[in-house]
């Protein structure tokens, strides 16, 4: 009797060891389902939030390279008198950029995750296209300008007059980084 007694105490215990196993993983992948969740909404949250400032800011952007690029068709003998307005156009793009810097560093960081979530997916995909339309946009826009002061040099030469530095961006850099981070 005491021998069956062993067994099925034997019996017992592993069928108890085996349920609290069973129960813990149960546990565990409940609760990994709920952080999960969490994680997600997080992710959706900082993305509605950085988009709805990178939306803002690229507005102000494109509307101010368009600006910057109708202003370059003058005529080169009115290119000193603008020019120093164009300059402080092209550092105020520059600051506006710099505002969607952090945002559009988030944004390439969790538009990588694929959650199946339509408006994230839609505001990911516009992100890429908008960032990538406004860096090329304002490389373009910075070659052109520095176009326009090369020929200004060259008139400047004929007419005796100082000749003007070519513009060096100091964010065109980072901007390239961060489009080839989007892909």
């Amino acid at each position: 009797m005491k021998k069956s007694s062993i067994i099925h105490l034997g019996f017992i215990f592993i069928i108890a060891g085996i349920s609290i196993i069973c129960i813990e993983n149960v546990s565990a992948s409940i609760k990994n389902y709920y952080d999960d969740i969490g994680k997600s909404k997080k992710i959706v949250s900082e993305v509605n939030e950085d988009y709805k400032i990178f939306k803002e800011s690229i507005l102000n952007v494109k509307n101010s390279i368009v600006d910057v690029s109708k202003t370059l068709n003058i005529y080169l003998e009115e290119f000193t008198n603008k020019n120093t307005i164009i300059n402080q156009k092209i550092i105020k793009i520059e600051e506006e950029i710099l505002k969607i810097n952090e945002p559009s560093k988030r944004l390439i960081n969790n538009c990588k995750y694929n959650l199946n979530n339509k408006t994230m997916i839609s505001k990911c995909q516009s992100f890429k296209t908008n960032y990538k339309n406004m860096a090329d946009s304002y490389i373009e826009m910075i070659k052109e300008y520095n176009k326009v002061i090369k020929s200004y040099n060259v008139y400047a030469k004929k007419i005796n007059n100082k000749e003007l530095p070519l513009y060096e961006s100091k964010i065109e850099n980072n901007i390239i980084i961060l489009k080839e981070k989007i892909g």
